[in-house]
């Protein structure tokens, strides 16, 4: 709670310094209702002058897919591209047993279920 007193601003070479007004030292004459009307009208000066993009952002899109098998000559290329253009990639048409792709995830997903110290 403020007290009743006054204290005069600090001196600083000659000058006084007053402290910031808060938002609850200004004056409030606008009512909430008030203030929804000043909006609303804010809002229609604006809206004819402002825009949509004129094109629709791109759709989501499905990973690349790479292909491992020995008759891409471009592998290199295409895990480049991949990488830079999305930061993933599926890779297809590679030797890696089915059920050892399933086992990695499933213990990759248990790590999250581990304890924490």
């Amino acid at each position: 709670m403020a007290s009743s007193t006054h204290t005069p601003p600090p001196k600083l070479y000659g000058t006084i310094v007053a402290s910031p007004s808060t938002p609850s030292m200004q004056p409030n004459h606008l009512s909430t209702l008030d203030a929804a009307d000043a909006i609303s009208r804010l809002l229609q000066r604006l809206l004819p002058i402002l825009s949509l993009p004129t094109r629709a952002s791109p759709r989501a899109n499905s990973p690349s897919s790479v292909s491992f098998s020995d008759q891409n000559l471009n592998l290199l290329v295409d895990l480049l591209f991949a990488s830079s253009q999305h930061g993933f990639f599926q890779l297809i048409d590679h030797p890696i047993p089915s059920q050892l792709a399933r086992s990695a995830e499933s213990d990759s997903l248990a790590l999250f279920d581990l304890p924490r110290h």
